[in-house]
């Protein structure tokens, strides 16, 4: 039988459909809408306004946002700004600037979304700190804002308020939602893992405390969706399924049973091998299996590990019983996290509204313990801190 001719954009209300007449090609994408939510002080929401926040979620202006087919993270967001990409390749960022962490070439902050530059070819961003890193599709990788601590890899100590390519052209699209140290973590095509930038407590797991200004390979092949830093403490899984971390760990935040404990080299957590993604904050840990369950560990107060109480676990444990978990975003003092279905999920600190619950407010001030539904149809989630961004569907 003869391959029909395919056809694009040709299609009328309730004609005969098959895949192999409309083809697959031609990277069609479903229309993606940015919303934000939590603290606005600087114009982090991009609301064209610097008021106090807001409790629900509310549209970032325009269309199209999401990372174009087969590139990386969307969006990553700070503690007072975002950075997000667009399908047809262009790089957004608004909030507070004081250090140039939205490339734009200044030191000014804008509640709107602004350009970073004119090129229509960045696949992936994330924020670390006051500093930004992205990467491109033809496999260059560029840092810009802060760089006191050596963490946009540029061989020095200084900040750049525009984009600076870091050497290298076969850097893997990023796909690491934020981080909250001053720390750069990049994987190669190859599976290597690069770091630069703090390097206090051991954090940039080198097996000694020295700062590194450019990107330094920590042995391992590594998965570049499993890479995360936080407060004083990072994670990251290997190709191999297995989960190691490295730093300073306050109340059991390394997972390995032992409270309080500091490692400058990458220490695994248990044996299992089916881990999916790693995020946390402010001394604690959350994670994805590959079975679509959910883990989490360490401090609990402020209800940011979601078991519904203020208790503290120093070895992973599970989040209910749900085996549909998707996506996750960690950050400050609670998680974010997609489902399969499209259901979007909240739980932790909610001081600036940054549960997405309509309410500043939380029983006693202790947050919200248990992951909680914010209405709608989601695709991907990024937080940090006290503020929210989510692609709506």
């Amino acid at each position: 039988m003869a391959t029909p001719a395919q056809r694009t954009n040709t299609w009328t209300l309730d004609e005969w459909y098959d895949q192999a007449v409309a083809g697959t090609t031609g990277g069609y994408q479903i229309e993606k809408f940015f919303w934000a939510w939590g603290r606005n002080q600087q114009g982090e929401l991009g609301q064209n306004n610097t008021n106090q926040g807001y409790s629900s979620p509310v549209q970032v202006p325009g269309g199209t946002w999401g990372a174009p087919l087969n590139g990386g993270n969307f969006s990553s967001v700070s503690e007072n700004f975002m950075m997000a990409l667009k399908t047809d390749g262009t790089l957004w960022g608004w909030g507070e600037n004081s250090s140039g962490n939205l490339g734009l070439n200044n030191q000014t902050s804008y509640s709107s979304p602004k350009q970073t530059g004119t090129e229509t070819t960045w696949n992936g961003v994330t924020i670390f700190g006051a500093s930004s890193l992205a990467t491109k599709t033809d496999g260059t990788l560029w840092g810009w804002g802060g760089g006191h601590k050596g963490q946009i890899g540029q061989n020095n100590r200084t900040g750049y308020s525009s984009p600076r390519q870091i050497p290298g052209t076969t850097w893997s699209p990023i796909k690491t939602k934020s981080g909250a140290v001053n720390i750069l973590m990049a994987t190669k095509t190859d599976g290597t893992l690069w770091v630069s930038g703090d390097n206090e407590h051991g954090m940039l797991g080198l097996n000694d405390e020295n700062n590194r200004s450019s990107p330094t390979q920590i042995p391992g092949s590594w998965n570049a969706e499993g890479l995360w830093s936080g407060y004083q403490h990072l994670g990251a899984i290997k190709t191999d399924g297995t989960l190691w971390m490295w730093g300073n760990f306050e109340t059991g935040g390394g997972g390995d049973n032992a409270p309080n404990a500091k490692y400058s080299s990458p220490k695994q957590v248990g044996t299992d091998t089916t881990w999916k993604h790693v995020t946390g904050g402010n001394s604690y840990t959350l994670a994805l299996k590959t079975d679509g369950t959910l883990w989490s560990w360490g401090t609990g107060s402020k209800g940011r590990t979601g078991h519904n109480s203020q208790t503290n676990y120093s070895s992973p444990t599970q989040v209910g019983t749900d085996t549909t978990w998707d996506k996750l975003s960690g950050g400050g003092d609670g998680g974010r996290a997609v489902k399969t279905d499209g259901t979007l999920w909240s739980w932790g600190y909610n001081r600036y509204g940054q549960m997405g619950q309509n309410s500043s407010s939380s029983p006693n001030n202790h947050g919200i313990s248990s992951p909680t539904q914010i209405p709608g149809s989601w695709d991907d989630v990024a937080s940090n801190y006290n503020i929210v961004g989510a692609l709506k569907i």
